[in-house]
């Protein structure tokens, strides 16, 4: 059996990036919240809306480009996880 060792090289290397976006975003959500949200409350959940509704037009228009793929995969990771933690941090916070 032949095997491509470029595609596992790759779907390392990108797996790599889309970890460390979402990890670099989730804290980024969540410290941009809190700052806010010690402002309003309301306006730290109308900012995170607006951005992420935002952002994704032009996040979607590039998940087929070869790196902003994972880039993307990790953005939106990394949002959703921000919001999970923000929502776990005022329930049992």
């Amino acid at each position: 059996m032949d095997v491509d060792r470029t595609d596992s090289v790759t779907a390392a290397a990108g797996l790599t990036v889309a970890v460390a976006v979402t990890i670099w975003t989730a804290l980024a959500v969540v410290s941009l919240s809190m700052a806010l949200a010690g402002v309003n409350p309301w306006l730290a959940s109308v900012t995170n809306v607006l951005v992420a509704v935002g952002a994704a037009p032009a996040l979607w228009h590039r998940r087929r480009e070869p790196v902003w793929r994972w880039c993307v995969c990790g953005l939106a990771a990394g949002v959703v996880a921000g919001w999970v933690w923000l929502l776990a941090s005022a329930l049992w916070g």
